[in-house]
């Protein structure tokens, strides 16, 4: 899923401690790419 939504319309940049999601404005898919990350982000931790 992750390599589907990115190759779409954007590029992953990371400095430092942060990675960041540059989307294109014009991405159709950008409302399920923000869904999809944030259902992500809500998932249990695993240790």
């Amino acid at each position: 899923v992750r390599t589907q939504l990115i190759k779409i319309a954007g590029k992953v940049v990371r400095k430092a401690r942060y990675t960041t999601f540059k989307l294109c404005s014009s991405c159709l898919y950008q409302k399920q790419f923000w869904s999809t990350l944030a259902k992500i982000q809500r998932l249990p931790v695993l240790e």
